[in-house]
């Protein structure tokens, strides 16, 4: 896109602004649109079991603050 808008509609070096701008702002909504699309509740699901919490639906609402502390204690 900046090499379009920089060379071939001869904008120079705003041209290449430009384009390096629309392209980030391609990008930025294009995550937006994953993250808001997201089944979260299915990702941390997946992400208990590959950790080997067991299963993941007994493991909801338990208190970490436990495993947080001895986490912080071993540094």
């Amino acid at each position: 896109m900046a090499f379009l808008l920089s060379f071939h509609l001869n904008l120079e070096l705003v041209g290449l602004w430009l384009g390096n701008g629309f392209g980030l702002l391609l990008i930025g909504l294009s995550e937006l649109y994953v993250i808001y699309t997201a089944d979260w509740n299915k990702i941390i699901e997946a992400a208990r079991l590959r950790n080997g919490d067991g299963d993941a639906e007994e493991n909801i609402g338990e208190d970490d603050t436990d495993a947080i502390e001895g986490a912080r204690e071993s540094y």
